[in-house]
């Protein structure tokens, strides 16, 4: 027999760790790429265009890993942290 009290719960525990994971701050290891001559960072093969916190962005390498740093979600804050 099916306890459909169990099945509920599960499914708005499903939806709560959705939603709390989409605005808690997410860290992602990035790849430094060159395009349109500038220097910018692919994330989960999407490329963006980030400032980057403790460095500039000229100081860093094309191919190198780097750290990014999206708070409450929201890639529009997002930044990279230059580690030196």
């Amino acid at each position: 027999m099916v306890n459909l009290n169990k099945i509920f719960i599960d499914a708005i525990e499903t939806l709560i760790d959705a939603k709390v994971r989409k605005n808690t701050t997410q860290i992602y290891t990035g790849l430094v790429v060159l395009e349109d001559g500038e220097k910018k960072v692919k994330v989960k093969d999407k490329i963006y265009k980030l400032p980057v916190y403790g460095g500039n962005i000229g100081d860093l390498v094309t191919n190198q890993t780097v750290k990014v740093f999206i708070p409450q979600g929201q890639m529009s804050q997002g930044f990279i942290l230059a580690l030196k």
